[in-house]
């Protein structure tokens, strides 16, 4: 895989460290909810890119389902697999 992919990836998790949408405090607690759904779609991206499984255009889909994901607009889950986006009913 190529030096750039990885970089991205490091730059993209070093990030959502500073996200409040991903981690946040509530007193002396603190919350990191959604940064395992994330670590997990995160390690199945550098897998796929380092077996050359994936290219820049899934990982940019990947990564706006993550976008979308921390704002509440959808839950993901595995299926068979691929990353699924629910979008959440907004009544």
């Amino acid at each position: 895989m190529g030096d750039f992919r990885l970089q991205a990836i490091k730059e993209f998790i070093e990030t959502l460290f500073k996200d409040p949408r991903c981690l946040y405090q509530e007193d002396n607690v603190l919350y990191c909810e959604k940064l395992f759904i994330i670590n997990c779609i995160m390690s199945r991206i550098y897998t796929k890119l380092e077996r050359g499984d994936m290219n820049l255009g899934d990982m940019r889909d990947y990564l706006s389902k993550i976008n979308e994901y921390l704002n509440d607009e959808a839950d993901l889950l595995w299926v068979d697999d691929e990353l699924v986006l629910t979008e959440k009913w907004k009544g």
